[in-house]
């Protein structure tokens, strides 16, 4: 998986890729279908088409398409009427459905890298490796390790989770490029496209990303290009939304107003999930960091906590998240950057823009070089 470190000043950075058009990053989550498109003209990205679509209830149900023809057919007709150049789709498969461990390895050439990883799923993952998918990227290394060994995070899914996303696609019209992890999507976009304040003036150049997606949370620590850390865990939009539904029918009000009104975080009853997301942050970053000689608290300055995600545009929770990690905490803008093709991006997708960095992550796979 090539990573490329990201540039500061996109005004003044020009790219090449290959073809004018990228691939289409797909992202097919559990309460949302982000689906989006790049283009490059004379060095410079720009977003050429970009979809914002509520996923169907029960046709995703623990990160795997339980109902492929729904989620085709709503595929097919973006195809039929939107602005998508080519047919080549990138796709993200989501936790709780694939495996990920982190391993250390001898250096090797490239070409011996993947006979190295298939032995090693078929020594670390449940499942044969005839029944599995399976790719790998570059971990956070320890400096005073980095010369005898390698890092990595090595991921597989099952194959028969992988075909119901790839049937999908197929099924629509489209050809499926690309399958790849969600933390591996998130780590392509911070090296891509990082906010020129993301990394803090510290020497570690660490960004903290929480994706609060609708069946939970993904938690990343990336540095210099890897992914040092990622960890799961299943707090996410959809516990809001209960709890907001629970206060709104005491309230007799609705579901909507509760959870996107301006009250206090324990006025619309959404206090408790709020404290579950905050521990498991601060319980994730803390014990990274006591495992790693990259951080140091008494040494460091706190790193930025991105947030993307539905539950990132919950009011109150960015600076609920600050205050209670003592992190510095953002909503993370996917866009920031990237202009859009004559700005005709919809009044939707521009307000949702941090659900879209998986899917830009996506789609700049395998097109920049």
């Amino acid at each position: 998986m090539a990573l490329k470190e990201a540039k500061r000043d996109k005004t003044s950075v020009t790219f090449k890729s290959r073809g004018s058009y990228s691939p289409i990053g797909l992202d097919i989550g559990s309460g949302a279908i982000k689906m989006i498109q790049l283009k490059l003209t004379s060095g410079r990205i720009a977003i050429n088409n970009a979809t914002l679509l509520k996923t169907p209830p029960q046709s995703v149900n623990n990160g795997e398409v339980t109902d492929p023809e729904l989620i085709s057919s709503l595929l097919a007709g973006l195809k039929k009427k939107d602005r998508w150049f080519g047919r080549k789709i990138n796709l993200s498969l989501n936790p709780p459905v694939f495996y990920l461990r982190r391993l250390k390895m001898p250096p090797m050439k490239r070409s011996e890298l993947k006979s190295a990883m298939r032995l090693a799923v078929e020594k670390y993952f449940p499942l044969p490796v005839e029944e599995l998918v399976f790719d790998y990227c570059i971990a956070g290394n320890n400096r005073h390790q980095s010369d005898k060994e390698c890092d990595y995070y090595l991921a597989a899914a099952p194959l028969d989770c992988a075909f119901s996303y790839t049937t999908a696609v197929e099924e629509a019209g489209f050809q499926a490029a690309a399958l790849e992890i969600g933390p591996f999507s998130l780590l392509r976009f911070l090296n891509f496209n990082r906010p020129a304040d993301m990394s803090p003036c510290n020497g570690n150049k660490l960004q903290l990303l929480a994706d609060i997606g609708s069946a939970g949370t993904a938690f990343i620590v990336t540095g210099e290009g890897s992914l040092h850390y990622y960890r799961y865990f299943k707090t996410g939009f959809k516990d809001f939304l209960r709890a907001a539904a629970e206060k709104a029918e005491t309230m007799g009000s609705g579901v909507g107003k509760i959870l996107f009104s301006s009250a206090s975080l324990a006025e619309r009853g959404l206090l408790a999930p709020a404290e579950e997301l905050a521990g498991q942050i601060i319980q994730s970053f803390t014990y990274w960091s006591d495992q790693s000689d990259r951080f140091n608290f008494q040494d460091n300055e706190l790193p930025l906590l991105w947030l993307c995600g539905g539950g990132a545009v919950i009011p109150e929770i960015p600076a609920y998240l600050q205050n209670m990690t003592a992190l510095p905490t953002r909503i993370l803008n996917s866009f920031s950057g990237i202009p859009c093709r004559n700005g005709e991006l919809s009044a939707r997708v521009k307000k949702r823009n941090c659900l879209f960095s998986t899917a830009l992550g996506l789609a700049f796979r395998g097109w920049l070089i």
